[in-house]
C-alpha cells in the first residue's frame, strides 16, 4: 500500500516513532538505512571528454586522416591549415556545452535548507539534509517542504505544489486517509519536499527522503534519459561517411590508375608520387570548411535567437526547433498566466465582466456593483498585494484583493478602518469562511464560499442597492449562473454579509440569514498571445498538445478558448490506453505524471514527430530532456526545468516559440544552401583534376589542373567566407506557411543530389576546357593552372547565385555576402598579380585575352547551369 493509503499508526510501526518523534538511537538506526535527504549526484562528464567530443564524427575523422597523411607526406601547409580548422571547430563547440550546468544540480537546490523536527518530544531546527522517514516535521506557512511526509495534524494547512504537479491552486491538506489509486495532485494527506505551505500549519510524518521522493523519482528520470544526437548531427555525420567512402573510393581508383601508368613500374618513386596526387584529389573532394561553416552558422543563429528572447544552450537544437511538427506545452504558466483573475461578476441578474489580467490592478469592472461586495472581496481575505504587484497568500484570495483594487477599493485602508474583530475560518467540510469586522456604528460578517453551500445560508439578497427577500426564482438565477460559469471552467465563489451583534466569539449560527451579494467567475486566464502563436503553429503544420496537470474540465475550456482541438483525456486514462495508437487523434491530456509525459513524448515520436516539450515546472524536466528540443520558461521556470531544456525563453512567452521556430527553419535552409554550395564546388574540383590527370599531359607527364594550395586556397577562402555569408542570408517570408520538413528527408535530397553533381560537372567540364586550352596555347603550367583557379572561382561565385536564385533570395540583401565576395575577388586578384602570392600559390599573371575567355566560359556555364536547375526542380518536384 501507498503511504496515503495507510493509517497513521502503521506508518508510526513501519519507522518505530510516535507523535513524540524518534528517538536517537531510532534515528541513528534509520539513517543508517536510508542514508542523508539528499539526491544522489549524477556523475558529471569531465571537461577533457566534452573537447574530445568535439572531434568526433565521421567528417572530422577524414580530415584528421589527410591532415596525418599530408604530414606524413611532408605537405605541412596542408597539415596546419586542416588541423587549425579542426581546432578552432572544437573550441566553439566546447565553449556552448560548457555553458550548461547538470540538472541534477539545480534538483538539489530546490531542497530546504532547514526544517522544523520533532524528536524525543523537543522541537529543534535541523538541517534539511538530516532528516529520515519516521521524523515528524512541524509545517507553518512559508516554509518549504523538506521531505515527502504523510499529514498528521493540519489547521486550514494549504500547498503550491504547481512546480510538481502542474496545478495552478493551491492545494488543501487533511489530516485523513485515502483510498484507491491518486495521482500525486490528489494526494491531499500528503506534503511533497520542494513544494511551499501558503496557508495554515501542520505536522507531518516523514515517508520518504532523498531519491525516495517524489523530486527524486524526477532526478531519477532525468538521470536515466540519454542525451541523443539531434537530427541535424546525425544527417551530417552520415553524410560525412558517405562522403568519406566516396573520396576513399575515388581516390583509390587514381591511385591504382597513376600506379600502373608510370613507366618505371612500381618503384618507391612511383608509389610516392602516385600517393601524393591522391592525397591533392581527396584535399580537393574534401569540403574542410563544412564543419566550422556549420559550427559558426548555428552559433550565429543562437546570437539571432538571443534577440527573439530565446536561449539556445546546444548549437545543433537550433535545427531541431525549425523542423520541430508537435509542440506539447504546459498549462499553467506556459499558455496561461499562472494569476488566478476575477473575469466576471454575477449581481442582481447582471454578468458583468471584469477586464485585465493577473495580479497588476490594471483593468476595469464594466458595470455598476455595489460597494459593499467590494468590502467583502478585499474584507473576507487573508491575503495581501505588494507595491510589486505580487501575492502574499492564497492565489484566489489575491485576486480578489486585485479586483477590489479594480473597483477603487484598497484592502490595507479598508483593514484599519473596519479592523477584523472575530472569524469563522474556512474548512473543506464547511466550504465557506466568515470574518467579522468593525464598522464602528455596526458589526458586519463578511462571507465567501462555494455558491451552494453559501446561498443555503442566505434569506436576503442586495439587489443594486436594496436589500430585499430572496425568492425561489431568485435562487433558481444564482443557481443557473453558477452552473454556466462552471461549464466556462471557471471556478465560482459567492459572497454574502449580514449585520451582527458585537460579542467576544462568533458561531456558524452567526452565518444564518445572509444577505446574498454576488458571484464571481475565476479562472487562471491565457495568454493574450498564446491564442495568435497556436493559429501561426496551425499554418506552419505544427500541432500544439496541452499537457498540464490540472483538471479536465479547465484544462479543455483553456484548450477551446485557444484554438487547440481535439480529444481529451486524464492521465489515469493513458494506462488503459494503446496510446501509440491514439496518440495522434489526442490534444489536451490533464492530470499528468511525469512518467505520462515521457509516455506521451515518446508516443509521438513513434510516429515520427519532431516532439518539441515547453514547461516550467519540476515535473516538466524528465520529458524536456527526452523530447527532440526542450523549451522551459526563464522566468518562471525552475532552475530544474532550465537545466534540463535545450532552450530556454527569456520572457515566458508561448508566442516566441513561433519565432523561435521561424528562425530554426531559415537556420536549416541556409545550411542546405551552402552545403550544395560547398559540396557541388568540391565535386568541379575532384573533376577538374581527375580529368587533368587522366587525360592531360604536359611535356608527356601528367598534368595536374591545380596544386595542392591552390585547392585549399579555394576550399578555405573562396569557398569558406562565401559559405560562412550564407550562414546569415535573411529568411524566406514565407518559411512558417510551410508544413515542416519530412523528418525522414536527408540534408541532400534527391533534388540537392542531382544538382551536386549535375552543376559539379558543369564546373569540371569548364574548368578542364580552360585549362586545356591554356596549356595547348601557351605550354606554360603555371598559367594554365592560374587560369584555371581564376575559373573555378568565378565559377563559385556563378554557383553562388544560382543556389541562392532556388530560394528566391534577393541578390544584395546580404551585405555580409557582398562583402565576402568583395574580399574573395580581391585576394584572387592578389594570387594573380603579387609576386608574394606567386612564390605561395605558384601563379602567374593572366592577359586580357584570358581573361575574356574566363568570362565567356563562365557566362556560358550560367545559362547552361540555370537550365539544369530549372530541369532537376521539374524532375523531382523538389525546390532544393
Amino acid at each position: 500500500m501507498e503511504y496515503y493509503q495507510q493509517e497513521v499508526e502503521d506508518i508510526y510501526k513501519e519507522f518505530h516513532t510516535s507523535e513524540q518523534g524518534l528517538s536517537q538511537s531510532g534515528f541513528e538506526e534509520l539513517r543508517k538505512q536510508y542514508g542523508t535527504n539528499e539526491l544522489k549526484k549524477e556523475e558529471q562528464e569531465h571537461w577533457i571528454k566534452v573537447l574530445a567530443r568535439q572531434f568526433q564524427g565521421m567528417l572530422i575523422y577524414i580530415l584528421l586522416g589527410a591532415a596525418l597523411l599530408s604530414g606524413i607526406l611532408g605537405e605541412w601547409i596542408d597539415t596546419t591549415v586542416i588541423a587549425f580548422i579542426l581546432l578552432v571547430n572544437g573550441v566553439i563547440g566546447f565553449i556552448q556545452e560548457q555553458k550548461a550546468n547538470a540538472s541534477i544540480e539545480a534538483l538539489k537546490h530546490m531542497a530546504s535548507a532547514k526544517a522544523t523536527v520533532v524528536r524525543n518530544g523537543e522541537t529543534l531546527q535541523l538541517p534539511a539534509e538530516e532528516l529520515v522517514p519516521g521524523d515528524i516535521i512541524i509545517l507553518e506557512t512559508g516554509d518549504k517542504v523538506p521531505a515527502d511526509a504523510r499529514v498528521i495534524q493540519a489547521t486550514l494547512l494549504e500547498a503550491q505544489e504547481g512546480a510538481l504537479t502542474g496545478e495552478s491552486s493551491p492545494v488543501r491538506k487533511k489530516a485523513l486517509t485515502l483510498t484507491g489509486r491518486q495521482a500525486v495532485g490528489d494526494q491531499t494527506n500528503m506534503v511533497f519536499s520542494g513544494t511551499v505551505i501558503t496557508k495554515g500549519r501542520g505536522q507531518a510524518v516523514v515517508v520518504g527522503t532523498g531519491m525516495k521522493t517524489e523530486i527524486g523519482k524526477i532526478a531519477h528520470l532525468v538521470q536515466g534519459a540519454k542525451k541523443e544526437s539531434t537530427r541535424l548531427e546525425k544527417e551530417l555525420d552520415k553524410m560525412g561517411s558517405r562522403l568519406g567512402t566516396l573520396v576513399l573510393g575515388i581516390c583509390s581508383i587514381i591511385f591504382i590508375i597513376l600506379l600502373f601508368a608510370q613507366q618505371n613500374g612500381f618503384t618507391l618513386q612511383a608509389i610516392v608520387e602516385a600517393l601524393m596526387l591522391s592525397v591533392t584529389l581527396a584535399v580537393a573532394a574534401i569540403p574542410e570548411g563544412l564543419p566550422i561553416v556549420v559550427t559558426i552558422a548555428l552559433a550565429i543563429g543562437t546570437e539571432r535567437m538571443v534577440h527573439k528572447n530565446a536561449l539556445i544552450k546546444r548549437l545543433a537544437s537550433v535545427e531541431t526547433l525549425g523542423s520541430t511538427t508537435v509542440i506539447c506545452s504546459d498549462k499553467t504558466g506556459t499558455l496561461t498566466k499562472n494569476e488566478m483573475t476575477v473575469v466576471s461578476i454575477w449581481h442582481a441578474g447582471a454578468d458583468i465582466s471584469v477586464s485585465g489580467t493577473g495580479y497588476k490592478p490594471e483593468g476595469s469592472i464594466d458595470g455598476e456593483i455595489p460597494q459593499l461586495f467590494l468590502e467583502t472581496a478585499a474584507l473576507c481575505n487573508d491575503s495581501s498585494l505588494t507595491e510589486q504587484s505580487t501575492i502574499i497568500g492564497d492565489p484566489t484570495e489575491g485576486c480578489l484583493v486585485t479586483l477590489a483594487r479594480k473597483g477603487g477599493v484598497d484592502e490595507k485602508t479598508l483593514i484599519s478602518q473596519y479592523p477584523r474583530i472575530g472569524e469563522i475560518p474556512f474548512s473543506s467540510e464547511r466550504k465557506r469562511m466568515t470574518t467579522v469586522h468593525d464598522y464602528q456604528d455596526v458589526v458586519i460578517a463578511h462571507s465567501k464560499g462555494a455558491p451552494d453551500i453559501l446561498l443555503e445560508h442566505c434569506t436576503q439578497i442586495l439587489d443594486n442597492d436594496t436589500i430585499r427577500p430572496l425568492t425561489q426564482e431568485d435562487r433558481e438565477r444564482i443557481i443557473k449562473a453558477n452552473e454556466a460559469y462552471a461549464q466556462k471552467a471557471l471556478r465560482v465563489l459567492a459572497f454574502a454579509f449580514k449585520e451582527v451583534e458585537r460579542k467576544e466569539e462568533y458561531t456558524e449560527a452567526d452565518e444564518q440569514g445572509l444577505v446574498f451579494v454576488a458571484l464571481t467567475g475565476i479562472i487562471d486566464p491565457p495568454r493574450e498571445e498564446a491564442k495568435t502563436a497556436i493559429e501561426k503553429c496551425a499554418q506552419a503544420g505544427i500541432r500544439v498538445v496541452m499537457i498540464t496537470g490540472d483538471h479536465l474540465s479547465t484544462a479543455q475550456a483553456i484548450a477551446n478558448e485557444l484554438g487547440i482541438t481535439g480529444r481529451a483525456i486524464e492521465g489515469k486514462d493513458i494506462e488503459n490506453l494503446d496510446l501509440k495508437k491514439h496518440v495522434q487523434e489526442i490534444a489536451v491530456f490533464a492530470r499528468v505524471n511525469p512518467e505520462h509525459k515521457m509516455a506521451i513524448v515518446e508516443a509521438l515520436r513513434h510516429h515520427g514527430e519532431i516532439v518539441a516539450m515547453t514547461g516550467d515546472g519540476v515535473n516538466d524536466a524528465p520529458a524536456l530532456k527526452h523530447a527532440d528540443i526542450g523549451i522551459a520558461m526563464g522566468i518562471a521556470g525552475t532552475d530544474v526545468a532550465k537545466e534540463s531544456a535545450a532552450m530556454i525563453l527569456t520572457d515566458d512567452n508561448f508566442a516566441s516559440i513561433v519565432s523561435a521556430v521561424e528562425e530554426g527553419r531559415n537556420i536549416y535552409t541556409n545550411i542546405k544552401k551552402f552545403v550544395n554550395y560547398l559540396l557541388s564546388s568540391n565535386v568541379g574540383e575532384i573533376l577538374t583534376i581527375t580529368l587533368g590527370i587522366l587525360f592531360i599531359r604536359h611535356h608527356g607527364e601528367i598534368a595536374i589542373p591545380l596544386t595542392a594550395t591552390m585547392i585549399l586556397l579555394m576550399n578555405l577562402v573562396t569557398d569558406g567566407f562565401p559559405a560562412l555569408a550564407l550562414g546569415v542570408d535573411p529568411g524566406d517570408p514565407k518559411a512558417m506557411t510551410r508544413k515542416p520538413r519530412d523528418p525522414t528527408e536527408p540534408i541532400i535530397n534527391k533534388n540537392m543530389l542531382a544538382n551536386i553533381f549535375l552543376i559539379g560537372a558543369l564546373i569540371g567540364v569548364a574548368s578542364i576546357a580552360v585549362f586545356w586550352w591554356a596549356l595547348q596555347t601557351t605550354g606554360n603550367l603555371a598559367h594554365a593552372q592560374t587560369m584555371t583557379l581564376t575559373t573555378l572561382v568565378m565559377l563559385q561565385f556563378v554557383r553562388l547565385a544560382m543556389v541562392r536564385q532556388q530560394y528566391n533570395t534577393p541578390f544584395f540583401s546580404n551585405k555580409w555576402l557582398l562583402g565576402a565576395l568583395v574580399i574573395v575577388m580581391t585576394l584572387q586578384i592578389a594570387v594573380i598579380y603579387w609576386p608574394v602570392m606567386h612564390t605561395i600559390f605558384g601563379t602567374t599573371v593572366i592577359s586580357l585575352v584570358d581573361w575574356t575567355v574566363i568570362i565567356f566560359t563562365i557566362g556560358l556555364s550560367y545559362i547552361i547551369g540555370m537550365s539544369i536547375g530549372t530541369l532537376v526542380q521539374k524532375a523531382t518536384g523538389q525546390r532544393d
